[in-house]
């Protein structure tokens, strides 16, 4: 039970339990079978003592409303420790997280270029689980009636996702996959758990100001004109760029173990550099062909218009678009972006 994550005070409470069961069986076989009266008195005084010690332990079950055989333990989610099997998923899982515009999917692009991991569409099923309430209601509902742990329960959604990933991977010749799930931002913890903490995570981290203008530039003509704070388009989109990182950057300072951050700037500058650490960080053989396969790969459900038109060569970045915008803009869009901006390593905008 204890790779189940339980409650050790629950647990404690739970053996009382057994233990009042048990010797209510012993006391009741010496009751009826023994020839000596003081024992089997004595038997009846304890059978009574166990059942008020019994009454005790199930209020105390009751009054929590909690099982040590169905609850997650409270520190389950602060160590953040696997409790199943590493069977129950197929590898390791990637995810990459990061705000759009940001570069996901050039890096997407490149981690499937290796032999060994397929990156797939943006598809966000994990990401559809892990925002899903009426799910963990419902676990939470029938943990006791199904005896169903519910890190068990957690463990097995990600499944749902993770069977439907390697079945793509493996249809397109790789045995493990990566995912895009940026926009789980705000839970990413339950992403995690979902998957017994045994994700690997790849943030991919631009410029605030030029993600907005990026954003901006693309996304009203498609989908309308953003609503935010203000009416300004490259306003609302830093605001979305500084929210979504925020809340990441919070999940990857905790999980620096398993997260690697990328920056876009770096990337597209040193690739010759990055491009290996990346294959090293989510343990994939790199190889000197690996560009070459990029740039000559068709992944028509997975890109946007810049992967469409470089056929996914890294280009250096282009001097920003920012630099020449009204200081009076400059300076208020600074005070909005600038503390996340000095997190992400950047300089504040002044």
């Amino acid at each position: 039970m204890a790779g189940e994550g339980l409650n050790r005070a629950l647990l404690s409470t739970r053996a009382i339990a057994d233990a009042v069961e048990t010797l209510s069986a012993f006391c009741s076989t010496v009751e009826q079978e023994s020839d000596s009266p003081d024992l089997r008195r004595a038997a009846r005084d304890r059978l009574r003592l166990l059942g008020d010690l019994s009454a005790l332990v199930d209020y105390a079950f009751l009054h929590e409303g909690r099982s040590p055989l169905t609850d997650l333990a409270p520190e389950a989610e602060i160590l953040r420790r696997p409790s199943g099997s590493s069977e129950e998923f197929s590898k390791r899982p990637i995810f990459l997280l990061g705000s759009r515009r940001c570069g996901t999917t050039l890096v997407l692009h490149l981690i499937n270029a290796g032999t060994e991991i397929a990156a797939l569409p943006e598809s966000f099923i994990a990401a559809a689980l892990a925002q899903c309430d009426v799910l963990f209601q419902t676990g939470l509902a029938v943990k006791k009636v199904l005896d169903e742990p519910f890190p068990r329960y957690m463990r097995r959604l990600g499944q749902i996702a993770d069977r439907i990933y390697l079945d793509f991977a493996v249809r397109n010749g790789k045995r493990r996959w990566a995912s895009k799930e940026g926009c789980a931002w705000s839970r990413l913890d339950t992403l995690d758990a979902l998957f017994d903490y045994r994700s690997k995570f790849v943030y991919v981290v631009r410029h605030g100001f030029d993600a907005a203008w990026s954003s901006a530039t693309r996304f009203p003509m498609k989908d309308g004109l953003p609503r935010g704070r203000t009416g300004l388009s490259v306003a609302t989109y830093l605001d979305e760029w500084v929210t979504w990182n925020e809340a990441t950057l919070d999940f990857v300072d905790r999980n620096r173990g398993r997260a690697l951050v990328v920056r876009y700037e770096e990337l597209t500058t040193q690739p010759d550099v990055w491009g290996p650490r990346l294959f090293e960080f989510v343990e994939q053989e790199w190889s000197v062909d690996v560009w070459s396969r990029m740039q000559t790969q068709r992944l028509g459900q997975m890109g946007d218009n810049k992967i469409f038109k470089t056929r996914g060569k890294i280009l250096r970045p282009a001097p920003p678009a920012w630099s020449d915008w009204p200081q009076a803009l400059k300076e208020q869009l600074g005070r909005r972006a600038n503390p996340t901006l000095v997190r992400l390593g950047y300089d504040p905008v002044v």
